[in-house]
């Protein structure tokens, strides 16, 4: 009787501590699997969202470079059309003073025409209004032409302004967002690994279960009196064994992936 004593307790004790191991392992595998399907999940919404950011960030850089490009070709083609009116104020100034002072002459303290045409239809005496009205409007073109190009200036330091306040916040989620991928990658694969070596622990416990029930029924005939035939001992070991290994099953498959 002592040695079935020894022998049962040892073989218990083995099955016992077989099944404390095999729920903990199965309580590791539920984590690493959560884990797993959390992680692929935040991988595909992380790689979306990055991949959108960058197209973003590179449609507002073409459209940057497109508006600065026209912005500069706006203020070049200001800047010389004030520069060409602001010529042709400074001819036609000089123009009309020297034709006030060749066709006037002091007589008397009277002017008189010396000279009716220096090149332009008409005698210059009389036209000296109208050349006036000319420059005035002449003046107007020149800072309508002024304004544009501060206008052009201001709305292109604006928008430089802008689009660079988008691209730093832009990249910095990127970078944000890159890590927080790289991590949820490192998550994965380490569920991964975890994943496998805890299911060829839960087989290796699983099989040491196996041989420690096996071991009982062995000691049974001899050590114990149950009532049971050997067909009905065999019958129900097979039947504990199958239960066990159905519970493997039910973890096995959703963790191979």
């Amino acid at each position: 009787k002592g040695w079935c004593d020894t022998e049962i307790g040892k073989s218990t004790n083995t099955k016992d501590h077989m099944i404390a191991k095999i729920g903990v392992v199965s309580a590791d595998i539920l984590k690493n699997e959560a884990i797993k399907a959390k992680s692929e999940v935040k991988i595909v919404d992380l790689k979306e969202q990055i991949k959108n950011l960058k197209d973003d960030l590179k449609t507002a850089t073409d459209l940057r470079s497109t508006e600065k490009k026209e912005n500069q070709e706006t203020i070049a083609d200001a800047q010389e059309g004030e520069a060409a009116v602001k010529q042709a104020i400074k001819i036609l100034k000089q123009h009309y003073a020297s034709a006030a002072t060749s066709a006037r002459v002091a007589d008397g303290g009277n002017a008189v025409l010396l000279q009716e045409d220096p090149g332009f239809d008409g005698a210059y005496a009389g036209k000296q209004k109208e050349g006036g009205g000319v420059i005035d409007m002449l003046e107007v073109i020149e800072e309508d032409f002024a304004r544009a190009v501060k206008r052009t200036g201001q709305e292109e330091s604006d928008s430089y302004k802008s689009f660079q306040t988008f691209k730093k916040e832009s990249q910095s989620s990127i970078s944000s967002k890159e890590t927080g991928l790289h991590h949820a990658e490192t998550d994965l694969e380490v569920a991964k690994l975890e994943l496998t070596a805890d299911l060829e622990s839960l087989r290796q416990h699983q099989k040491l279960l196996d041989t420690s029930i096996q071991e009982l029924d062995k000691l049974k005939p001899a050590c114990v009196e149950t009532g049971m035939t050997h067909e009905e001992r065999a019958a129900k070991r097979q039947a504990e064994i199958d239960a066990l290994k159905s519970a493997l099953e039910l973890l096995a498959p959703e963790s191979s992936d």
